[in-house]
């Protein structure tokens, strides 16, 4: 049954991580088309910063889909924890894209891409590139009750400490309640799927924050620059 794909990305103004999906998307397609005896179609869609709704977007590529002979759409939205974009926003969308879009083209939606069993493992060998070192796991951080769990959970499952971008404990007050002289590196993991804004402002109070303290502190990259990152996506995507 020939399968059109939609990734589904939170958006961004940046361009960098527009780029960046356009390129996951390119690869996505360039990795499934020599496993596929029928044509392989991988769009791409935006939560927020983007010209259209995300239900608008999703009717587009189904109408789309189904005049290239497309049997079935599947909606893979990419996010890496179940905050309210995945609970509430993203469901009512599709909701939405399932009411007014073309009945004739079925989709269904896949688990968010954070779920996937293998991102401890992903997460663990990038650890494991600084042996000794500290080990600090830094996502976006939700003011939603109960949002950060899991965050707290795969941070423990790591043997590392879980700070936050947009809520506390950030960065700073981490390292700061952490770092001691005997622990000589830090690594920090940035658990974000693309380069961006963000990433690069984190990079930036690195630096900053470096001459405060005496160990080494080592960034490490988005999920979507790091080799391992595309089998696992892979994996998740056909297992849909």
């Amino acid at each position: 049954m020939s399968t059109a794909y939609l990734l589904i990305a939170h958006g961004s103004r940046d361009v960098r991580s527009q780029r960046a999906l356009t390129d996951l998307a390119q690869r996505v397609t360039a990795a499934l088309a020599p496993q596929s005896q029928t044509p392989v179609w991988v769009a791409t869609a935006c939560l927020e910063a983007a010209p259209q709704p995300l239900h608008q977007q999703i009717m587009a590529v189904m109408a789309q889909g189904r005049s290239q002979g497309f049997a079935q759409l599947k909606l893979l939205p990419l996010f890496l924890l179940p905050g309210v974009h995945v609970r509430e926003d993203i469901p009512h969308e599709v909701e939405l894209a399932q009411v007014m879009g073309d009945k004739s083209l079925p989709f269904t939606i896949a688990p968010y891409l954070g779920s996937h069993l293998g991102m401890t493992a992903l997460l663990r060998r990038q650890f494991a590139t600084y042996p000794g070192a500290g080990r600090l796991l830094l996502a976006h951080g939700s003011r939603r009750l109960g949002g950060n769990e899991p965050v707290e959970a795969m941070a423990h499952r790591l043997d590392a400490i879980a700070a936050y971008w947009s809520v506390a404990p950030d960065l700073a007050q981490q390292l700061t309640r952490f770092v001691t002289d005997e622990q000589t590196s830090w690594f920090i993991q940035p658990y974000f799927l693309f380069t961006g804004g963000i990433t690069e402002a984190i990079a930036q109070q690195l630096k900053t924050l470096q001459p405060q303290f005496i160990p080494e502190l080592h960034l490490g990259q988005p999920l979507s620059d790091i080799p391992e990152f595309m089998p696992l996506l892979l994996d998740w995507i056909l297992h849909q």
